[in-house]
């Protein structure tokens, strides 16, 4: 994640993740990432969006 604020320049991190995947918000939130809202998925619907700025 860093590598893709800092060397590619990337104004911020995105993370679709199934709101029944607790482990991967949870390692969403360690990374620094926040909620940002829903988005749907063509494959597995709603998704939690999250979001790390720059």
């Amino acid at each position: 994640m860093e590598w893709a604020l800092a060397e590619r320049g990337a104004p911020a991190v995105l993370a679709t993740i199934p709101p029944a995947h607790h482990a991967s918000i949870r390692v969403a939130e360690r990374a620094g990432l926040v909620p940002a809202g829903t988005a749907v998925d063509a494959e597995v619907g709603e998704v939690l969006v999250f979001r790390r700025d720059r």
